[in-house]
């Protein structure tokens, strides 16, 4: 998500907003006073924009964050989406699916980037055992992602498992290992809350007398 990408239907809507609301001493109709209601609107936009990357940003350090404690307790999940309020989960007794509710229409795409996320370091753990030569298990995993994921690596996750079975049976193993890495994606944190349990608190006598930048 970049800036951008931004439609040209929401720059006018705003520049339409901006034009009809905000009082100006500059004589209606002049090239400042349109440069103005331009530049007002822009300003608007770009901190919108800036407060959705953010808020995406965020929601990745979540579902860092669960995935991290999942596998500190053993868990393996598997997380989708559906319409409706409440949360179902089905299990193998190895891996579990969890599918989060869509409570609202407007919920769908914080939802769907939220599974998305919590699913892509799951992808990029059994990206590992395959660097590593443990294809079974991290065939299951593929197999569940392509099957249960609602985001946009659905095709990947094929390209995968046809990947896979070509290493299983040793055909071409070095090329197909590069190709099969080639679709694997590093994964960097900006603020990794999983630590916040960690972090050892400063002890002061009023916390009302600490003073944050």
């Amino acid at each position: 998500m970049t800036k951008n990408t931004l439609s040209g239907s929401a720059i006018l809507i705003a520049i339409g907003l901006f034009a009809c609301t905000k009082p100006s001493d500059t004589p209606k109709g002049s090239p400042n006073e349109n440069r103005e209601v331009y530049t007002n609107a822009m300003d608007a936009i770009n901190a919108q924009n800036d407060e959705i990357i953010g808020l995406s940003r965020v929601i990745y350090e979540l579902a860092a964050e669960r995935f991290a404690a999942n596998t500190n307790g053993n868990q393996k999940w598997v997380l989708t989406s559906h319409p409706g309020g409440m949360i179902r989960r089905y299990t193998d007794r190895k891996y579990t699916v969890v599918s989060l509710p869509i409570v609202e229409p407007r919920d769908e795409i914080a939802i769907r980037r939220y599974c998305t996320h919590y699913n892509a370091f799951s992808e990029r753990a059994a990206d590992l055992k395959v660097e590593a030569g443990h294809y079974s298990e991290a065939r299951e995993l593929f197999q569940l992602l392509h099957h249960f994921d609602r985001g946009d690596r659905k095709d990947d996750y094929g390209r995968k498992l046809k990947l896979l079975d070509k290493l299983e049976k040793k055909e071409d193993a070095e090329l197909n290992l590069k190709q099969f890495m080639e679709l694997s994606r590093d994964l960097v944190l900006g603020i990794d809350f999983s630590q916040i349990d960690k972090v050892n608190p400063t002890v002061v006598t009023n916390l009302l007398d600490v003073r944050l930048p």
